[in-house]
């Protein structure tokens, strides 16, 4: 994450080659609210560095939430290129995919140990529109993933052995 954070900083225009970066994607909440500055910034068209950050971030109340100013600094001296933007930034992304996987999964998880459960066939359902709607996210950001088809078989298996007990 403070490698996009720093690539950002460092290229002016990299902020534009990953447009298509939610700050949402980002684990630690203070890099997304660094991220969320960067793209206001550059949505005013105001060139992002360190100086113009700081202020942004300072402005909206969100410096010290942010890491304060020595953090913005150290995000820059880790950066030595913005070369593998885009690689950074699909990690970012494929991290943040795998994370709302397994938020999902977790709770089918629990739910299909839930001995109440009467309506296997809705519950079938409900999963399956989940990964779906996991899947079309994912689809509508131009990114390739698995198919149900692929996945749905195995994500039935591992609930029939959840709900079955031991």
């Amino acid at each position: 994450e403070q490698a996009v954070l720093g690539a950002c900083l460092m290229d002016v225009e990299a902020i534009h080659r990953i447009d298509w970066l939610p700050a949402s994607a980002f684990y630690k909440t203070h890099h997304q609210l660094i991220y969320d500055a960067m793209r206001d910034l550059a949505e005013a068209g105001t060139d992002i560095d360190l100086l113009t950050l700081t202020s942004k971030l300072r402005s909206s109340g969100d410096l010290e939430g942010a890491g304060g100013e020595p953090y913005l600094g150290a995000i820059t001296d880790a950066v030595p290129t913005s070369v593998g933007l885009t690689i950074h930034a699909g990690m970012i992304r494929d991290h943040a995919v795998l994370r709302e996987l397994i938020m999902a999964s977790t709770e089918i998880i629990s739910r299909a140990q839930d001995p109440e459960m009467a309506d296997i066939e809705k519950f079938a359902a409900q999963v399956e529109r989940t990964y779906s709607d996991i899947a079309a996210r994912r689809h509508s950001r131009g990114l390739d993933f698995k198919s149900l088809d692929e996945i749905v078989p195995d994500a039935f298996e591992e609930i029939e052995a959840a709900y079955s007990g031991p």
